[in-house]
């Protein structure tokens, strides 16, 4: 089937997967960043793997909680991640759009991890096509993003990442890369 093989062929290049619970009881969907080159025919293949792990997540979601929840929550790391993994800007915002069409209030929370400022400039951008509800669902912490602020030390932005991440996932859920100690 052609939408099989483009979501798996997607899969081995963008790594998600659901794993584990919020504190709400919402699967998490964690996402790690691209690290291949952006390809031009990519734009069908990265929105059905974004479908098809927020399906999951939510159908988890729901068996969990006995459809008392249909939320998820995300936790999206781009350490090391670079512009020419990117999709372009259209590409993201017809994504978003299209979720916050067809998803409403799907989203509990986004924890953005280690955004390059390119990104966080891009971010800026895309959410404006975002309702402000959803716009306060999304948080950016780590040390790139908070990097334009002389006032914070290193630790200081470790410890801002740690209790971001600690405030919506229990450590027993977490992978090494969110804390420390998971």
């Amino acid at each position: 089937d052609r939408f099989e093989t483009l979501i798996r062929d997607g899969l081995n290049v963008q790594i998600m997967a659901v794993r584990g619970f919020d504190r709400q009881e919402c699967a998490v969907v964690v996402r790690r960043g691209r690290y291949v080159k952006w390809k031009r025919d990519g734009a069908e293949r990265y929105r059905l793997v974004l479908i098809y792990i927020a399906d999951r997540a939510i159908a988890v979601t729901e068996i969990r909680n006995r459809g008392g929840i249909d939320k998820l929550t995300t936790i999206l790391d781009y350490k090391g991640y670079e512009i020419a993994h990117a999709p372009p800007t259209s590409v993201i915002a017809d994504l978003l759009v299209m979720l916050q069409a067809h998803y409403p209030e799907r989203l509990g929370k986004a924890l953005i991890l280690d955004a390059p400022l390119w990104m966080q400039a891009v971010l800026k951008v895309v959410t404006t096509f975002l309702s402000e509800k959803t716009r306060g669902k999304l948080e950016i912490v780590g040390a790139t993003a908070l990097s334009m602020s002389s006032l914070w030390s290193n630790s200081q932005q470790e410890d801002l990442r740690d209790s971001s991440v600690r405030n919506i996932i229990d450590p027993k859920y977490a992978m090494p890369f969110m804390l420390k100690d998971a």
